[in-house]
């Protein structure tokens, strides 16, 4: 659990970090074409990055807990 929320927590983050960059650069170089997103939408963008992090990483960790250990060893 700590795991897949330290790679989503991270991964948002540094999502948010580069798009911010990029756009203010592509901004300072086509003035006309502003592409800066509002900062309303950082938030909702970061709890998305969070979330689906969260969920893909609590999911197969708990279908793994279910699986008996001679089933597990069994299969390989």
């Amino acid at each position: 659990m700590v795991e897949a929320v330290v790679i989503s927590v991270s991964g948002g983050l540094l999502g948010i970090l580069i798009s911010e960059l990029i756009t203010h650069t592509l901004h300072i170089f086509l003035p006309n074409f502003d592409m800066r997103p509002p900062f309303w939408i950082i938030p909702p963008a970061f709890l998305l990055s969070f979330l689906t992090g969260v969920i893909f990483g609590v999911w197969p960790a708990r279908k793994a807990a279910h699986i008996q250990t001679i089933d597990a060893l069994r299969y390989e």
